[in-house]
C-alpha cells in the first residue's frame, strides 16, 4: 500500500529544528501509520535552533521513547533537507588539523557534537510504524534529563555563541572544558608535538585552573615544574608548592614521595638538605608502600640523615624494594627496579650489613644498568639519566676490583641452569635443538603461553663473568662435541614442565606431564649471552658539571678545541647557561647512555 505523503512548509521545518513542534504535531490521526514525510524545500537547521531546543527540552523533559519516535527519529532519516550533516567533512578536518586538539573552537564542532550526544541518548529506541500508539504504558520510562546535563549544554553553547567573534584567548571555557584540554599534556609525546600557541593556552588553563584548586591543573605544574618540559621549565619551588597543596588536599602517598625528594634533595633552599622533613615524607610513602621512597628511606637510615643510623634496617628496606620490583619488572611494569638493583648492588660493594662481595655486587650492578638503560629509553624524565651514569660508575669500581681472569667471553656450567628456571611456577617451556655456526649442538628453551598461564613472566638472565644481563623468555646452552641428545620420537622439538639432573649417569631429563619427552648428556653446557661490540658512528661529547659538587651531563661538542677546564656555553632545563667541562671523550653510538636525539649540543666556548 502507497504511503499517505505529508509536506513540510519551510517554517515548520524551522519550528521542528526548534522543537517548537514534533513530527506528531503534523499528523492529524496522532500516528505514523502509512506515513511519509517530505520536505517543500531546505532548511539548515543552526547551532542557535538546536540551542532553543534543548531549552525546551528542558522545560518538558520528554521521555527518551517520546523524544525519538517524535522528532529525533524522523529529523535523522531527513537528515539531508534539515541541513543535519553538513558539518561532518569539516569536523573531520578540524579534528585533524586542529592546532588546539580536543577543544571545540568552531559551529560544526559543537553542532555534531550536540547531534552524536543525542544518538547517545536514544540509544536503543526504534520507531516502530506498526504499533499502534493508542496502548501507551503508564510509566514513560527514562528521561532525557537522566541521560543529559542539559544545563551544561545549553551553558556551553551559549559561551560559544558568546564567543566565536572574539580572538581565542578572550574566549570564556567551563572548568570540564580546560581540564580536557590540558589532560592531553600529561603527555610527553603530546607535548613533543604541540603547537607554541597550544602550550600557551594550556598554560592559561592550568594556571586559572590552579586558582580553581583544580587537582588535575596542580598535578600538571606540579610535575612539568619538577625537571622542566615544554610546558613549563624547571621550577622547584613552584613544584614543590603545588605539590604541597596536592598532599594536604588528597593525602596521596605518591606525593608525599615527591615532597620527600625536594626536601632531600634541597631543591628549594640552594642545594642544602631538610633531611628532617624529608624523612617524615618518605616515612609516610613507605608505610604506603611507595617503592622510590622505600630505597630512600633506606638511604636516610644508612647515612643516619633525619634519623639515628641504622645499617641493618637500611638493608631490611634495600631488600624490600629489590624484592616487591623484581616480580613486576620480570612482567615489565616496574619503574624503580633500577634503583633498587643499585641498592643491592651497594649493599655487597660496600658491605652495608653485609660482607663485601664485588661478584655478587656486579650480578646487581648489572641488573641495574639493564633497567636503568631500558627505562631512559622510555622516558624524558631528567632523573633517569642521572641513575644511569650512578650505575655506570659504581660498575666501573667494582669491575676494576674484581681479576682479570674473572671475565670471560663464554661460561661453561655442568648444568644448564636458566632452563630449569623457565620451567618454575607452572610454566610450560619448547626445548629446540639445532647446530650452531661452529657445527656443535645447542639448545634453546623458551616460556610459551598455556591456558593456566596465558601470559608468562619473564626471567632476568645474569652472568657476571660476561657482563651479561637480559630480560628474556629464552635461553640457549651450546653442548660439548662429545654430548649425546635424544628427544622423544627424534623430534627438533619437545615440550618440558620440569627438568632434573640425574647424578647417576650425568644426564639432564625433561619431562612434560611426568613423561620423559628429552634428555642430555655433555660435560658441560656454554653459555654466551648475546654480547656485541661496540658499533654505529663516533660521537666526540664534553662531560660538564653546573656547579663545583654537582652531577656530569654529556653534551655533543664536535669542536676539538673544547677541552677539560675550559668554560663553555650549553642549553640548560631553563635557558642557556655557563658550566665547567670536566672532560671531553668519544663514543659510539651502541655504547651510548640515552636515545641519540636527547643529546644536546654544546652552543660555544664562554
Amino acid at each position: 500500500m502507497d504511503k499517505r505523503k505529508i509536506e513540510i512548509s519551510g517554517e515548520d521545518m524551522r519550528r521542528i529544528a526548534r522543537y517548537e513542534i514534533t513530527f506528531r504535531d503534523l499528523v492529524p490521526e496522532g500516528n505514523f501509520m502509512g506515513i511519509e514525510f517530505v520536505c517543500a524545500g531546505r532548511y539548515e537547521t543552526t547551532l542557535e535552533d538546536l540551542r532553543e531546543a534543548l531549552a525546551r527540552m528542558r522545560e518538558s523533559d520528554p521521555p527518551l521513547w517520546e523524544l525519538y519516535s517524535d522528532w529525533f527519529g524522523p529529523l535523522q532519516r531527513l537528515a539531508d533537507d534539515f541541513g543535519l550533516n553538513r558539518f561532518d567533512d569539516d569536523e573531520k578536518n578540524d579534528a585533524e588539523t586542529s592546532e588546539f586538539p580536543g577543544l571545540k573552537t568552531t559551529e560544526g564542532e559543537y553542532f555534531s557534537d550536540l547531534l552524536q550526544a543525542l544518538r547517545y541518548a536514544c540509544e536503543g529506541f526504534e520507531d516502530d510504524e506498526e504499533e499502534d500508539d493508542e496502548e501507551e504504558d503508564e510509566d514513560e520510562g527514562w528521561r532525557l534529563s537522566q541521560e543529559l546535563n542539559l544545563n551544561a549544554r545549553i551553558d556551553q553553547i551559549d559561551r560559544f555563541l558568546e564567543n566565536r567573534s572574539k580572538p581565542l584567548d578572550e574566549w570564556r571555557f567551563s572548568s570540564d572544558e580546560k581540564e580536557r584540554y590540558v589532560r592531553q599534556f600529561e603527555s610527553d609525546a603530546f607535548q613533543a608535538k604541540a603547537s607554541e600557541p597550544a602550550l600557551a593556552l594550556a598554560r592559561k588553563f592550568v594556571e586559572e585552573l590552579c586558582e580553581e584548586d583544580s587537582t588535575l591543573a596542580l598535578h600538571i605544574k606540579g610535575y612539568s615544574c619538577y625537571g622542566g618540559n615544554r610546558l613549563y621549565p624547571t621550577d622547584w619551588r613552584a613544584s614543590r608548592d603545588c605539590i604541597t597543596r596536592l598532599f594536604e588536599k588528597t593525602g596521596a602517598p605518591g606525593y608525599a614521595n615527591t615532597l620527600g625528594y625536594i626536601y632531600y634533595y634541597g631543591r628549594c633552599s640552594d642545594g642544602v638538605p631538610d633531611y628532617d622533613a624529608a624523612f617524615r615524607f618518605f616515612e609516610i610513602a613507605a608505610l604506603n608502600n611507595v617503592d622510590e621512597a622505600i630505597y630512600k628511606l633506606g638511604d636516610m637510615f644508612r647515612h643516619g640523615y633525619g634519623c639515628r643510623k641504622s645499617e641493618r634496617t637500611a638493608w631490611e628496606l634495600y631488600w624490600r624494594a629489590y624484592g616487591e620490583n623484581l616480580d613486576a619488572f620480570l612482567q615489565g611494569k616496574s619503574a624503580s627496579f633500577a634503583d633498587a638493583a643499585l641498592r643491592m648492588g651497594l649493599v655487597f660493594s660496600e658491605g652495608i650489613n653485609a660482607s663485601i662481595d664485588c661478584e655478587v655486587a656486579l650480578e646487581y650492578l648489572l641488573r641495574a644498568e639493564y633497567a636503568a638503560k631500558l627505562r631512559v629509553k622510555e622516558s624524558d624524565f631528567f632523573g633517569y639519566a642521572k641513575v644511569v651514569a650512578n650505575v655506570e660508575k659504581k660498575l666501573a669500581e667494582v669491575r676494576e676490583a674484581l681479576p682479570d681472569d674473572f671475565f670471560q667471553d663464554e661460561v661453561q656450567f655442568f648444568y644448564p641452569r636458566f632452563f630449569n628456571v623457565l620451567a618454575d611456577a607452572n610454566n610450560r617451556c619448547e626445548l629446540t635443538r639445532y647446530e650452531d655456526s661452529e657445527g656443535r649442538v645447542a639448545l634453546v628453551a623458551k616460556r610459551i603461553p598455556t591456558r593456566s598461564v596465558p601470559r608468562p613472566k619473564a626471567i632476568l638472565v645474569t652472568v657476571p663473568e660476561l657482563s651479561f644481563c637480559e630480560r628474556t623468555h629464552l635461553a640457549t646452552f651450546t653442548l660439548d662435541e662429545d654430548a649425546e641428545v635424544w628427544f622423544k620420537d627424534d623430534a627438533r622439538s619437545v615440550r618440558y614442565d620440569f627438568d632434573k639432573f640425574n647424578y647417576s649417569d650425568g644426564r639432564v631429563n625433561f619431562y612434560y606431564d611426568d613423561e620423559l619427552v628429552a634428555w642430555t648428556k655433555s660435560k658441560f653446557y656454554s653459555f654466551r649471552g648475546a654480547k656485541q661490540e661496540a658499533c654505529g658512528p663516533e660521537h666526540r661529547f664534553a662531560v660538564v658539571r653546573f656547579s663545583p659538587d654537582g652531577r656530569t651531563y654529556d653534551y655533543f661538542c664536535d669542536d676539538a678545541a673544547v677541552q677539560p677546564g675550559d668554560r663553555v656555553i650549553v642549553e640548560g632545563y631553563d635557558g642557556e647557561k655557563e658550566v665547567e667541562v670536566v672532560e671531553t671523550t668519544t663514543r659510539r653510538e651502541s655504547e651510548l647512555t640515552l636515545p641519540l636525539k636527547r643529546y644536546k649540543n654544546v652552543l660555544r666556548k664562554a
